[in-house]
């Protein structure tokens, strides 16, 4: 029994495990993968995971090499070891992420399947190669195996088909929630500004971190980071919170959601809740789940690029209720360039252009929200102001009362807020409240906001901001406290004037910080 063709029946089972792949990715994936790219996805998870499989075979090929009186059993043994530590490769990283999320049941079944693969691969196999012994004939099995995927490929756009909502909500105004990364307070354009007149103008926004990926994903859901367990732009949002979007899809809703950047692309865990993701500038190898894990996913597109993408898929639906997600990263990489922001707010005005052409401004909500400013003036690096306090506009159709609110609200806010726009209650799991109340007059107490960002060592520092004041405490345990009224550029630290203040924040970041530690620890 040779050793090619043992390693010809490793590559077998590794395109096996792509077939099952790219049913994930068509459940998981965007609605509207452009088929080039699907195809392209197809090639590089084949490619990847018979590597994978063969490389795994290499390093057990000894086994194949040993005489005993039933020829099979070898290579059995050789197909079994090589599904066994495939499988787990795959496996390992979602067992970490259910122990760590408390639910060791999960943890227990996921973590039999590897055991579960090499019982079916060392019997099959055996049954298999004595059959081939016997000169019994069988067709090849990585033949068999490709023709599998190649099927399983082919039936993606199907699955994908399934997935989709049916349906219409009757009589709902549309949704548009516009993102962006890098964009402070007191950035905003004319465009911008243009929607802030109409409607909600919040000038004391904060955003509960400066990182991309927590920062939205707060908004989509209405928790803090820490709640989320996304407290960087590596960690994955779980299906096990619902974000608002979920909501309008599961009534209906046409939902779509228009990135800018990888860090909130498909595979964050942001996608969920949208019929269509795009995100075409991610390369497709990148998607496939064994390179993933160890890249992050790269590339980004102008805001213009990413307004031509939704105008692409709004003129076949703007016809039924539609909730939109729309995310521009410019400033984020471009920090201080007035080109950027420009860029940004060209496109929020060809997306009101968009809506005023088919008559739906006075049927549409949209909110606007920056997700964290371009820092460089705070001496509190982090979590300073020119990081976490961020422009916040909210515009129904219905005039407001109160159109300039000065109370502190929050990012945590905007998941409630889309859904009581459009008429629905806010989110069972969500810290936020709605702010349509604001501009009405039935709320008016500021929100305190609890805070979460990375010091100039890169170690994490948790802070508070409310009633004026910014607490901050590093890693380390020192503590310093601002009045942003006095010194908005956070230079003098105030907090041996204040000890009594002190104190109260300490112990309001106390479940924060042991919240915190734990996630670190179960990082490492």
């Amino acid at each position: 029994m040779s050793v090619v063709r043992g390693l010809l029946r490793c590559v077998g089972l590794g395109l096996c495990v792509a077939a099952l792949e790219m049913v994930w990715h068509a459940v998981m994936l965007p609605a509207e993968l452009p088929w080039a790219s699907m195809v392209a996805l197809s090639a590089s998870v084949a490619g990847v995971d018979a590597g994978l499989f063969v490389a795994i075979g290499l390093v057990l090929s000894p086994l194949l090499l040993r005489r005993t009186e039933d020829l099979a059993i070898p290579g059995a043994q050789h197909l079994g070891a090589t599904a066994f530590l495939g499988v787990a490769t795959f496996v390992v990283p979602p067992v970490q992420q259910l122990l760590a999320a408390g639910n060791t049941v999960g943890a227990v079944i996921v973590g039999a399947v590897p055991f579960e693969a090499v019982l079916l691969v060392y019997f099959g196999g055996r049954w298999l190669l004595r059959r081939a012994l016997a000169g019994e004939s069988a067709p090849p099995f990585a033949a068999v195996a490709l023709g599998l995927h190649l099927v399983t490929s082919a039936l993606c756009p199907i699955i994908v088909g399934i997935r989709q909502p049916i349906g219409d909500p009757v009589d709902a105004r549309h949704m548009v929630l516009i993102t962006v990364d890098g964009l402070g307070a007191g950035d905003e354009g004319p465009a911008w500004l243009a929607f802030a007149d109409e409607g909600i103008r919040f000038t004391q926004a904060v955003a509960a971190s400066p990182i991309s990926r927590p920062s939205n994903a707060s908004a989509l859901v209405g928790l803090h980071p820490i709640r989320t367990k996304v407290i960087d732009d590596h960690d994955v949002l779980a299906r096990g919170y619902t974000s608002a979007f979920e909501v309008l899809q599961d009534i209906g809703f046409a939902t779509g959601a228009f990135v800018s950047s990888a860090t909130v692309a498909s595979g964050s865990g942001l996608e969920q809740g949208f019929g269509t993701v795009d995100d075409t500038f991610v390369p497709p190898w990148q998607r496939v789940v064994l390179v993933s894990r160890f890249v992050e996913p790269s590339g980004h597109r102008s805001a213009s690029q990413t307004v031509d993408a939704f105008e692409a898929w709004f003129d076949g639906r703007y016809h039924r209720p539609f909730a939109v997600w729309l995310h521009f990263a410019d400033p984020a990489l471009a920090p201080g360039d007035p080109a950027a922001t420009k860029a940004v707010d060209d496109a929020v005005a060809r997306v009101r252009e968009l809506l005023a052409a088919h008559d739906l401004l006075d049927r549409t909500s949209v909110v606007l929200a920056g997700t964290s400013g371009p820092g460089g003036r705070s001496a509190l690096v982090g979590i300073g102001d020119d990081r976490v306090h961020v422009p916040l506009v909210l515009r129904v159709p219905e005039r407001p009362a109160i159109p300039v609110v000065d109370a502190q609200v929050r990012l945590v806010d905007v998941a409630s807020t889309v859904l009581d726009a459009v008429g629905l209650p806010g989110l069972d799991q969500s810290e936020g409240v709605a702010l349509g109340a604001y501009g009405t007059g039935l709320r008016r107490q500021p929100m305190n906001a609890t805070l979460l960002g990375r010091d100039e060592k890169g170690q994490y520092l948790l802070g508070v901001r409310n009633n004026g004041l910014k607490f901050a405490l590093w890693h380390d345990g020192r503590k310093a406290l601002f009045s942003l009224e006095r010194d908005p550029l956070e230079q003098h630290d105030i907090a041996a004037e204040q000890e009594k203040t002190v104190q109260t924040a300490t112990m309001l970041l106390s479940r924060e910080r042991a919240a915190l530690d734990a996630l670190e620890a179960g990082s490492d």
